[in-house]
């Protein structure tokens, strides 16, 4: 069956409420990565949304931060490698209209109403952003159309000291990908 992005696009109109949950579940855990603030609490967080997206995953711990690791098999014949971050840099900084880990939604002309959170842009809107996508592809009753691997590291804001610890266990994995 092809997708039917009519069919997706409606079905993440008539959820989209849940999808913005979702995205402030993952905004308000902080992952603040040059104090390690709740960053592996965070990384726990997203092995469980590739869980529940279906992949096979796990936590690959390095000398620094964990990477959450996730293989999801649609039985197709091309892979993509999708690099994601969940760590953020610290909320002290002044200017913030709300408290910046508590995924408020505001009222921001011109835009209507936004979601403002550390993290929300950069980049753990986009994570959940995508995550949602799939999901909601999936529960269309479509299969993604392609297999997805996921490497989401929690130390970007660090410069990715450990990541190369990562990618020296997995390489050939993620060459065969």
């Amino acid at each position: 069956m092809s997708l039917d992005r009519g069919k997706v696009f409606a079905y993440i109109d008539q959820n989209l409420p849940e999808h913005v949950a979702k995205l402030q579940e993952l905004v308000r855990q902080p992952s603040i990565s040059p104090e390690n603030k709740g960053v592996k609490d965070c990384a726990n967080l997203v092995l469980r949304y590739f869980k529940e997206l279906g992949c096979r995953a796990s936590l690959v711990e390095t000398s620094g931060n964990p990477v959450a690791y996730g293989k999801y098999d649609a039985g197709a014949d091309k892979t993509i490698v999708v690099y994601m971050m969940y760590d953020t840099m610290p909320v002290d900084e002044p200017g913030w209209r709300v408290d910046p880990l508590s995924a408020a939604l505001v009222e921001n002309p011109p835009f209507k109403r936004c979601l403002v959170a550390r993290g929300a842009y950069n980049t753990k809107g986009e994570l959940r952003g995508f995550l949602n996508a799939c999901e909601s592809i999936k529960a269309t009753g479509h299969e993604l159309p392609v297999n997805l691997v996921f490497v989401a590291e929690g130390e970007e804001e660090l410069g990715s000291r450990h990541l190369p610890e990562f990618f020296a266990k997995h390489h050939r994995e993620l060459q065969e990908a």
